[in-house]
């Protein structure tokens, strides 16, 4: 009988071969468990900037009245929105991934979304405007309410396989 204490070579081998296996599987399990929540994360971020833009858009046409006398004739849709706020002329427009407003006077442009620190680009926006003409016309004896609809599409500026349309 043979009596034999501790392992061989190859036992050796094979043993750390296995464990490296286990540790390397385990390793890269835990790795993609932490990145699904910061995918998660994103596109919740990506969601709250498209709702904030929405929500400024909203606050900005709804204190104002569509310019009607600047366009000859409405073709919907619109890249850009001219209209007017106490009188003043405004312009709304996509340009360098950012919507923009421009006080036409006085030509001060300042960004209602940003991509400067930004997470979002916006790749296109357009507008449809109701009624294509003027709605508080006495000569046409009509009196409607102005609606604007907005379609704006664009994507995470950290992960450009996420977009979103809205």
């Amino acid at each position: 009988m043979h009596n034999r204490k501790g392992f061989t070579l190859v036992e050796l081998l094979v043993a750390a071969a296995l464990f490296a296996t286990v540790v390397v599987v385990a390793v890269n399990i835990f790795i993609l468990t932490l990145r699904k929540p910061l995918l998660q994360i994103d596109n919740q971020h990506l969601q709250e900037e498209i709702v904030y833009a929405f929500e400024l858009l909203e606050y900005q046409l709804s204190q104002a009245k569509i310019d009607y006398a600047y366009y000859s004739s409405i073709t919907n849709p619109l890249t850009e929105l001219h209209y007017l706020v106490d009188g003043a002329q405004m312009k709304l427009f996509l340009t360098g991934g950012q919507i923009i407003v421009e006080e036409v006077a006085s030509g001060v442009q300042y960004p209602l979304t940003t991509t400067a620190g930004g997470d979002v680009a916006i790749d296109d926006l357009v507008m449809y405007v109701y009624p294509t003409t003027d709605p508080t016309d006495p000569a046409a004896g009509i009196n409607y309410q102005e609606a604007v609809v907005v379609y704006m599409s664009g994507h995470s500026v950290n992960d450009t396989s996420t977009t979103f349309a809205a």
